[in-house]
């Protein structure tokens, strides 16, 4: 009798082990699009939940770009490092033109958590996203890479995040204005952005090229929301004469020939 209920508990665990192993991946995107952006969704393309590969479609925020979707692969797998953390983490791996690199995310209880992360997104895209961009069609690339401890999100409260993310915006471009092609290349900028419930702090700690800029600010996140930049700004010579008379209307001119600048607006 022993013997059977043993063979019996055996067989049982051996079932739940092989359901569990090929539950289908596609069980993702019910978790996923509801909690997504309304232009972007996730499309997989096989696998299981502990291995598989899906496709992030984003369709655009303007009416030019909806009808254009783009698509952006993506693979996953289980990253057994997580465990040692108590955690399920699955290091993932993004191969788009417009958004490519990797990161480990681990899910817990009551909170999402990014590590080892190291993304480059192109200007363009984050322009389909935002329709504010998309008015100045930015041209460029935008890397994040993480440092010391996870950056967390709260399953509760998705802005509220915590954590530090460095990031590196290189040759951005401005190709119009208002409609008005100009084609103007304004620099790399280069600092930190720290997260902290419903707001983030950003600094620049480095900059070049056409629009120098030295400061920082925040983007507070809520009912309203609210975006600062306070610090200097300043145009090398060389630069267009547009450039410095754009500063000139936005702050004040200080004594070493830079701009002091205290912008905010919210919406």
């Amino acid at each position: 009798m022993m013997k059977k209920t043993l063979v019996l508990s055996v067989a049982a665990a051996t079932f739940m082990t092989a359901v569990v192993a090929f539950i289908p991946a596609t069980l993702i995107e019910s978790a996923v699009n509801p909690r997504i952006m309304p232009t972007t969704r996730l499309q997989v393309t096989g696998g299981t939940i502990w291995a598989g590969t899906a496709n992030v479609i984003v369709a655009g925020a303007t009416p030019q770009l909806q009808d254009v979707p783009l698509e952006i692969p993506v693979k996953w797998s289980v990253a057994p490092s997580s465990l040692l953390r108590l955690r399920l983490g699955f290091d993932v791996i993004a191969s788009g033109r417009q958004f490519n690199g990797s990161w480990t995310a681990e899910a817990g209880l009551f909170d999402l958590q990014l590590r080892n992360m190291d993304v480059t997104i192109a200007m363009e895209l984050l322009a389909r996203i935002r329709r504010e961009l998309s008015l100045f069609q930015p041209r460029g690339e935008f890397q994040l890479t993480s440092v010391g401890p996870a950056f967390t999100v709260d399953y509760a409260a998705p802005h509220a995040m915590a954590g530090r993310l460095n990031f590196a915006a290189n040759h951005i471009r401005i190709q119009s204005i208002g409609g008005l092609p100009i084609s103007a290349p304004l620099g790399s900028y280069h600092g930190n952005l720290m997260f902290e419930p419903q707001r983030v702090s950003y600094q620049i700690e480095k900059s070049s090229g056409m629009l120098a800029l030295n400061g920082g600010g925040h983007v507070v996140l809520g009912k309203t929301n609210e975006f600062r930049y306070q610090g200097f700004a300043s145009a090398p010579a060389g630069s267009p004469a547009w450039v410095a008379s754009l500063l000139g209307r936005v702050g004040r001119l200080a004594p070493d020939g830079r701009v002091n600048i205290d912008y905010k607006t919210s919406w």
